[in-house]
């Protein structure tokens, strides 16, 4: 058997087909890993964010009930009817069968 009756002898191609199979494997498993780093940076980051903000938003109401110009029974009424009117709104733009869904989950 010459060397090139063996370069395309079946079971030297099955060993090729078998490890090229196992490279794009490792191959999809080293991107699978770098997605799932990728998302978890970006959770951190948005964790991040999320506290930096609360931290800047609980300061800016300090100031301004120190100042008089804000007392928490006004915030917490306008929180309130901002998220009542988000809900309203986001109501009005989705699908009648939808919205009586949500009302009797409440």
């Amino acid at each position: 058997m010459s060397y090139s009756d063996t370069l395309f002898d079946p079971r030297f191609m099955q060993y090729g087909s078998f490890r090229q199979t196992r490279l794009a494997l490792e191959a999809a498993e080293d991107n699978i890993d770098a997605v799932r780093d990728g998302a978890t940076t970006r959770f951190a980051q948005q964790q991040q964010q999320i506290h930096d903000l609360s931290v800047t938003v609980m300061a800016l109401v300090e100031i301004l009930v120190e100042d008089g110009k804000l007392t928490i029974e006004d915030l917490q009424a306008r929180v309130k009817a901002t998220l009542i009117g988000e809900r309203a709104e986001r109501r009005e733009h989705t699908d009648p069968a939808v919205a009586a869904w949500e009302d009797l989950k409440k």
